[in-house]
């Protein structure tokens, strides 16, 4: 986008949270989109895209730049390859250099979305993408109905209406 700032101004007031992925090879376009939207009033959240891609210390390192006025730093399997074992230790790198809530943004390609959605917040994430139908590329994101089972394992106050637990589409 050749102007950022009168894109974000035109929608003022009509965005909540602004969710920028960010190169982990390349922080720097992100961390000045992010600039912008702190300058323009809006909240914003950076996802690590293609995090599984990369070593460790890069994820400390780029969490190490990411301002404290970030809403959430999101760990992304862009690829959907991650294994079990493989989530703590990215969540890890992310917390060593960030103190600020952590989420995780699975993709279900080989059937671990929920485990490692599960995975990612016993590392200590706090939140967990979860979309309706599982929508998502490759073999999708983790469902809406098994995100929503587990919050409410890990979260006594969660009560949803027992319908919203049964709708599937």
């Amino acid at each position: 986008v050749a102007n950022p700032e009168s894109v974000l101004s035109a929608r003022l007031g009509l965005l909540d949270l602004l969710r920028i992925p960010l190169d982990l090879r390349s922080p720097e376009p992100a961390l000045r989109l992010g600039r912008i939207c702190t300058e323009q009033g809006f909240a914003y959240t950076f996802n690590f895209v293609g995090a599984t891609c990369f070593e460790l210390e890069r994820l400390s390192e780029v969490a190490a730049q990411i301002p404290t006025d970030v809403q959430a730093i999101y760990v992304a399997d862009s690829r959907g390859h991650l294994q079990l074992d493989e989530v703590a230790p990215l969540i890890g790198a992310v917390r060593k250099a960030w103190s600020g809530p952590i989420g995780y943004h699975g993709h279900d390609n080989l059937g671990l979305a929920m485990a490692n959605s599960e995975a990612a917040l016993a590392a200590g994430c706090e939140l967990i993408d979860a979309s309706i139908a599982a929508v998502g590329l490759g073999g999708g994101n983790l469902h809406i109905r098994d995100g929503m089972a587990l919050a409410m394992r890990r979260r006594g106050d969660l009560h949803p209406d027992p319908r919203a637990l049964e709708a599937d589409e």
